[in-house]
């Protein structure tokens, strides 16, 4: 009875990691947004966002949408939602950590966020540690990155549809 209720736990086990596992690959973009969404769908699914007044303009999109301070484990860190100015439509998220100054602090919150993310998402498929960390999963990209310069740091996370990672590199 013991070997068969062990057995048990044991399928039981692999199944909640599979399903777990299969739910997290099939991320379509971040939070609720998806990728490919206008504005307003943003706007409607993500109550915490924020249309930008007068966004800045990029050759290829615009980050149009925002929301101050979000708190990812003891950091807080500003997102915004950038849109490809030929459609309108959701092509990216990034994150920019609030602190940009304190570079210890930015060492110590960027090994959080990894283990963070790598609870939630699992190992890594790309590693350089304490520079940039990334995850693929069959739809999404999300990439880790600490920036130094001198005496400052920033920490940034980009959610972007694997698709867009595929187009950016095509003439390589």
């Amino acid at each position: 009875m013991r070997k068969l209720l062990c057995a048990f736990q044991i399928v039981f086990l692999f199944f909640f990691i599979s399903s777990t596992y299969a739910s997290i690959d099939k991320i379509l973009g971040w939070g609720k947004t998806i990728w490919g969404m206008t504005e307003e769908e943003v706007l409607k699914v993500e109550h915490r966002a924020f249309k930008f007044p007068n966004p800045e303009i990029y050759p290829e999109c615009t980050p149009s949408i925002g929301i101050k301070k979000i708190r990812i484990g003891t950091a807080e860190f500003d997102v915004k939602f950038l849109f490809w100015n030929n459609d309108k439509k959701l092509m990216k998220v990034i994150f920019s950590s609030f602190e940009k100054e304190n570079y210890l602090i930015n060492e110590k919150t960027f090994a959080n966020i990894e283990k963070l993310l790598t609870e939630k998402y699992g190992v890594p498929t790309y590693k350089d540690p304490m520079k940039e960390i990334s995850w693929n999963l069959s739809n999404t990209s999300i990439e880790l990155h600490h920036f130094r310069l001198r005496s400052q740091s920033e920490i940034n996370i980009y959610y972007k549809p694997i698709k867009s990672s595929l187009e950016e590199s095509k003439d390589l």
